[in-house]
């Protein structure tokens, strides 16, 4: 075991270490972050910046670099880290950006010609570049003159603010390619049985309860055994766990997890139960439901969901006290829990229950005399009601509020007759 931990360990570093050196190809916008190293570079020539010379003008380097399938290792190379500051976005929908380069407060500027500059502060424009995606890449443009682009001259060869005929540089940002570690849990459920990975997406525990836990993301479904420490519902875990993976008739499991780590942040809309009204498939296994209005059979240990026919198997997981009764008041049910197999079969293990109750009518806008539509009819409820001819049980006073200001007024028949007229709300 501590063999185990140890390699754990090991691998862990070694692929910190990796990272520490990997660059890989930005090809979104969103994939600009504060705090984070970037290089520029020419795919073209397979160059990077490297740092910017002191002559009269200065430009930047070029560096030969190694591009594999858009993945950059700079280790023992002389390649330019560009640390970015705090990006923003302006009126127009520019992604405004400063970058500091090496140690210090240098920041990379553009001050006249084609020279590429430092200076010591990022406020100047001209020390602010504007990111935009185009089909190279995220390419940089300074915000003090748009017409000055990070450009590379290949006669050169040098990085520097050309206005035309050059050839583009475009950001390469620091850390481990997407396909280096499994980043969703579709392709976790997608390997073979007894194959180790290691997981770099963003999984969010939806259910934890008695050593196990059940994860979801946007892909799908994951399960975790024999998990212990304390987690709970809606945490999102650290990125770099370890697990196993193996299956049985179908419903997939990740054993021998190590490094289950909370992150801090949290997806209340991933954790939270999906709601079913129907049998459950096998694409559904691992996933954290809820079925309401259902009936519940004690002796069958099954659900008849709200169509009176449809019935789904249920079988204990987690050591719940299944709730008994035969009165009409006790016979509907909000069932949830996680959906998994028993044999061949794919079935429901309770985590919870809980008493149901219908659900409050919600009211129509604009459907003052509660015909279920809206129509000229309601102008006339809604001026009745306002002069007193008729009372609240004859109207709905919730939908008389036309405007949404929380009271009922003359305003609010010129907003309904509004609507009638342009098929809109304003």
């Amino acid at each position: 075991m501590k063999r185990f931990f140890s390699l754990i360990a090991i691998s862990l570093l070694f692929m910190s270490a990796w990272a520490a050196n990997t660059y890989v190809k930005v090809t979104s916008i969103d994939q600009l972050e504060a705090g984070v190293n970037y290089i520029l570079v020419n795919e073209e020539a397979s160059r990077a910046m490297g740092e910017i010379t002191g002559t009269s003008t200065n430009y930047g380097s070029a560096v030969n670099v190694t591009i594999d399938n858009g993945v950059i290792d700079i280790d023992g190379t002389d390649v330019i880290e560009l640390f970015s500051g705090q990006g923003s976005d302006d009126v127009l929908g520019h992604h405004t950006w400063t970058f500091n380069i090496g140690e210090g407060s240098h920041y990379m500027c553009w001050a006249s010609g084609n020279s590429l500059n430092t200076v010591n502060s990022s406020a100047p424009n001209n020390a602010m570049w504007i990111a935009t995606l185009t089909d190279d890449g995220v390419v940089l443009t300074n915000k003090a003159d748009n017409s000055r682009k990070l450009q590379y001259n290949s006669s050169a060869p040098r990085f520097a603010c050309y206005t035309s005929n050059q050839k583009p540089a475009v950001l390469y940002k620091q850390g481990v390619p997407e396909d280096e570690g499994i980043n969703t849990l579709s392709k976790a459920n997608a390997l073979n049985d007894d194959e180790e990975f290691t997981f770099v997406g963003d999984a969010v525990v939806t259910v934890f309860q008695n050593g196990y836990m059940f994860l979801r993301d946007e892909s799908g479904y994951g399960m975790i055994t024999n998990v212990t420490g304390e987690f709970e519902n809606g945490q999102v875990l650290t990125q770099g766990w370890n697990a196993t993976k193996t299956s049985e008739n179908g419903w997939v499991r990740y054993i021998n997890a190590a490094g289950l780590i909370a992150s801090g942040e949290t997806n209340a809309e991933l954790a939270a139960a999906q709601e079913l009204n129907s049998v459950p498939d096998e694409s559904m296994i691992n996933a954290y439901v809820v079925y309401k209005n259902v009936t519940w059979s004690m002796f069958q240990r099954k659900i008849t969901l709200a169509d009176g026919t449809t019935t789904v198997s249920v079988y204990d997981m987690f050591g719940l006290n299944y709730p008994g009764g035969f009165g009409p008041d006790s016979r509907h049910w909000n069932f949830y829990g996680i959906i998994g197999k028993q044999g061949d079969r794919v079935v429901l293990y309770p985590t919870d229950f809980m008493q149901y109750t219908e659900p409050e009518p919600q009211s129509l806008r604009g459907d003052v005399n509660k015909s279920g539509d809206v129509t000229i009819a309601d102008v006339t409820a809604l001026i009745d009601y306002l002069l007193g001819v008729v009372d609240e049980p004859d109207v709905d006073p919730v939908a008389a509020n036309c405007n949404l200001d929380d009271k009922v007024s003359i305003a609010d028949v010129t907003a309904l007759i509004d609507y009638l007229l342009n098929k809109t709300w304003d």
